[in-house]
């Protein structure tokens, strides 16, 4: 017999005695292989009782200031008072009945789906840590970055390489010919006689998506495992993202843009208590309120200063929330009234002017909570100061593309088809789903829990064919190759030949995936230099999705002309090329079908497939792989320790876990189950111990064996 308890920040929940609270759990469901899932339940009813009507305050009477709807608070399921899961509840509303509340409606949510509510709407732009990297945009440093990155220090920890400039233009086309020197041309043969080569202007830095992940774990208070996100790991750690946000140069805008620095906070002492954590060098911080219809948020913004046709920009977790053009002298934005509300956030300030300038800002900040009478107001005052200079300084969240925080983390995950759980430490754990299968080697022999009344067989794979890609593949060199071979560029094709009804599913990856080019020189002979071109099949500049790829740093190459003016140019011999592998030997790629590399010529076959997803779509495919489907009374020792990493037994055969849905008033549990084709080395059998003696427990040689108990030891 099965007793739930329900626990929200410590409070025990009231239930009905005969409420039907259905758990289920599934971590990725091979009826939609892009999606990482996990636990949840059904909406499932708790009664208005005196003790819940405090707990959720009263949220029925409109009157109350108290819970609101939708927000999750934390909250743990127990079994026959045995924790079972921890995560989050949420409240969906109240069913009133004859002018009473009667039900408080409530969802389960674990904790891993709360990713999606930490990062919420938010950019990559708003990653606080990433502003500590920067630096001045200038000939020497673009040359010197080629060569050799940028270490980046944010908060005592130092990121080696997290800055590169790689060999990819915006615009300007490259190529090699050492015997036909041309001024001021894309040819990147250092002649010791003519001004050519790559502009320095042409070139974006990239930063290392070890870093982002980083901060990540540090704005939202996170903690991904090392089992992938780890320096050691060549084909994570290698990766980085081009910073190119807008289509052309960092340089091609007339304006310079400067952050405002913030300091100096007055105000009454709990005040400035409130405020303190929240204020930071850069930026602000309004906080997430537990009852938004009673609090308003807001700011104003006094900028003294004398310069004129200036820009300034407010902009909220990376996004812009205020813009005001040719404003000239003082400006107010904002205020401290009934009229005024903001949402919670980071806000930073920015300032854009063609010609040298600077700015004083007096900022008010206020937290103004609606009370029973009137109410009250938490402000505080800070400084602010900004100055555009002529020299640009870039920085790198400013250049960061435009994508979500959690479509960015997303589509890591389905680049390397990665899982994540959180264990009971709070630690998310990220692997690769073959990963995640092999690290349990426990079984549990569930045949005699089973309901015998009803079980089905269904094929596995409803699909016939599975596309694998990206959403990006419009740069100049893959659009040429889609048009010379007919073939969408890295794009792989897995299909079921022996299925002709099923539908064609598509797996795409949010990012940009480009073809490069290994130059050669005029006689054919091949150049160490390989390059990106980001322009579109009409050789126009194009922005296209955020471009990830592995920076390969050549040293003692062939050297090559960087011009650094339309006077002077620089030959080096040290650069970091842009690649699709790890190597320019056959390494881990990013592409998913197995394609001719650029630099080497030869076919890579370590692509995202083979390694990633070939066994589980493989094993996905195999004809004598089923979808079972069972009932099972569980025993509270199973389900309590029972992981999706396990396999269960039935009778002769093993399997795996696609999903379990759970009542936990009766134990009864829906079983989606794939049949293993493959060896399995079972390392932990559980055994199964009689939960009350005086009855039978085990058979042997087809005897029945019993144990009675007559008190006495």
């Amino acid at each position: 017999m099965l007793n739930l308890q329900l626990y929200i920040e410590g409070t025990e929940v009231e239930l009905f005695k005969d409420e039907s609270v259905s758990l289920t759990q599934t971590l990725q469901n091979v009826k939609d292989i892009s999606k990482i899932f996990t636990d949840f339940t059904k909406t499932f009813n708790v009664p208005a009782s005196k003790t819940n009507n405090i707990l959720f305050k009263h949220f029925y009477n409109y009157d109350i200031e108290g819970y609101v709807s939708g927000t999750k608070k934390t909250a743990e399921l127990f079994l026959n008072h045995q924790v079972f899961k921890k995560g989050k509840i949420r409240l969906e509303g109240v069913s009133v009945k004859q002018g009473k509340a009667h039900t408080y409606r409530l969802t389960f949510i674990g904790d891993t789906v709360n990713m999606k509510d930490l990062l919420g709407e938010s950019k990559l732009g708003a990653l606080d840590n990433i502003y500590g990297i920067e630096f001045q945009y200038n000939a020497d440093n673009v040359v010197t970055y080629m060569q050799d990155g940028l270490d980046a220090t944010v908060d005592g920890v130092t990121y080696t390489d997290a800055i590169v400039m790689p060999l990819i233009t915006h615009t300007q086309r490259l190529y090699y010919n050492s015997t036909a020197p041309v001024a001021q041309s894309g040819n990147i043969a250092y002649d010791g006689s003519t001004i050519q080569g790559v502009k320095y202007e042409q070139l974006k830095p990239a930063i290392r998506v070890y870093a982002l992940i980083k901060a990540i774990e540090d704005k939202y208070n996170l903690e991904f495992s090392g089992d992938f996100f780890n320096k050691t790991n060549p084909t994570f750690y290698n990766l980085y993202l081009w910073l190119h946000r807008k289509e052309g140069g960092i340089l091609e805008e007339s304006a310079i843009r400067a952050k405002t620095n913030l300091c100096c906070m007055t105000g009454y002492a709990p005040d400035k208590n409130l405020w303190r954590p929240f204020i930071k060098g850069d930026h602000f911080i309004f906080r997430q309120p537990d009852n938004t219809d009673n609090v308003r948020l807001q700011y104003r913004i006094d900028i003294k200063t004398n310069a004129q046709n200036y820009t300034v920009i407010v902009e909220r977790d990376g996004e812009e929330r205020e813009k005001h053009e040719g404003v000239n002298g003082n400006l107010t934005l904002g205020g401290i009234d009934k009229n005024h509300r903001f949402p919670a956030g980071t806000y930073r300030i920015f300032f854009e002017s063609e010609s040298a300038a600077s700015f004083e800002l007096d900022i008010y900040l206020n937290e103004f909570v609606k009370k029973f009478l009137g109410g009250s107001n938490q402000k505080v005052q800070i400084q602010g100061t900004a100055s555009v200079e002529t020299i640009a300084d870039v920085n790198a969240a400013l250049q960061l593309p435009d994508i979500k925080i959690m479509d960015f983390i997303t589509g890591i995950f389905k680049m390397f088809n990665l899982t994540a759980f959180q264990d009971t430490n709070g630690v998310v754990q990220v692997k690769p789903l073959n990963e995640f299968y092999e690290q349990s080697k426990n079984t549990y022999d569930i045949t005699e829990f089973l309901d015998t009344t009803q079980s089905s067989v269904d094929a596995l794979m409803p699909y016939k064919r599975i596309k694998f890609g990206y959403k990006g593949t419009e740069s100049f060199f893959s659009e040429s190759h889609k048009e010379l071979f007919n073939v969408t560029w890295a794009e792989e094709n897995y299909e079921d030949f022996y299925n002709t009804e099923g539908s064609t599913f598509e797996l795409q990856i949010p990012f940009e995936h480009h073809k490069f080019e290994r130059l050669r020189d005029n006689n054919g002979t091949p150049t160490t230099a390989q390059w990106g071109w980001s322009v579109d099949i009409k050789q126009e500049t194009y922005l296209g999705d955020p471009l990830l790829f592995y920076a390969k740093k050549i040293t003692s190459g062939t050297q090559i002309s960087v011009m650094k003016s339309s006077s002077v140019r620089v030959g080096i011999t040290d650069y970091y090329i842009p690649s699709n592998s790890i190597d320019i030997t056959d390494s881990q790629n990013l592409n998913f079908k197995a394609e001719f590399n650029e630099y080497s010529g030869t076919v890579f076959e370590q692509t995202l497939f083979e390694t990633f997803y070939s066994n589980y779509i493989s094993d996905t495919f195999d004809q004598k792989r089923r979808l079972s489907k069972f009932k099972a009374y569980l025993p509270i020792r199973i389900l309590l320790n029972l992981t999706l990493a396990d396999r269960l037994v039935i009778f002769d055969r093993l399997y795996k876990i696609n999903q379990i849905t759970t009542n936990l008033a009766t134990g009864l549990s829906d079983l989606e189950l794939i049949n293993e084709v493959k060896d399995f080395v079972i390392e932990n059998q559980d055994k199964f111990f009689a939960e009350s003696v005086d009855q039978r427990f085990i058979t042997c040689d087809n005897t029945n064996v019993t144990v009675d108990w007559n008190g006495t030891v």
